[in-house]
């Protein structure tokens, strides 16, 4: 899986753009690295166009 960008936080929800074709399989854990420290995630939905729809596992304060 390749690198990503963080398109939106609301909440919990983080959507992620990766390079098309490379967008991780649904149930799938992702990490989400954001200024020194890292937050896990679980992909709930493909929103095409490379995108993806994520739970964050912990608290996004920060995150953008």
């Amino acid at each position: 899986m390749g690198k990503g960008i963080v398109k939106r936080v609301t909440g919990t929800v983080v959507d992620i753009e990766l390079p098309q074709g490379e967008q991780p399989e649904i149930r799938r854990a992702v990490e989400i690295l954001a200024e020194g420290h890292s937050i896990k995630a679980e992909v709930v939905q493909d929103i095409g166009r490379g995108g993806v729809r994520c739970i964050a596992l912990a608290s996004t304060d920060g995150l953008y």
